[in-house]
């Protein structure tokens, strides 16, 4: 990936639009703002103390599934305890997971603008 050229592309539609038409100005601003965000993010996934954490909610999850599925005398409060923390640990992978698509969705954009301008 090479997140220093989308940037530069999305800088670049900036300056184009600045002025111009100011709901594309605004799309590329936020185009921006996700693509720094996301860069963040997966550079932080990048850090063995995020993948011991995403390595524990895999595990977490796992668990969680298994006491749903084996155990069917739960109660209902205890089944949604299980899967409100269930829910909680895909978040965080997602968390993290989520970023590296949406900077390949924004490169899209921001490659059809480019051309659409050219």
């Amino acid at each position: 990936m090479n997140e220093d050229k989308l940037i530069n592309d999305i800088e670049e539609l900036k300056k184009r639009f600045f002025g111009e038409d100011q709901g594309s100005y605004t799309d590329v601003q936020e185009w921006e703002r996700t693509v720094r965000e996301a860069v963040v993010k997966t550079n932080a996934k990048n850090n063995p103390a995020i993948d011991l954490l995403l390595t524990e909610a895999k595990a977490r999850i796992a668990t969680a599934n298994e006491l749903l599925m084996n155990n069917r005398d739960l109660t209902e409060k205890e089944r949604d305890k299980a899967f409100e923390r269930r829910d909680v640990y895909q978040w965080l992978i997602a968390f993290f997971d989520e970023p590296e698509k949406r900077i390949e969705e924004i490169r899209a954009l921001v490659k059809d603008e480019m051309e659409t301008e050219s």
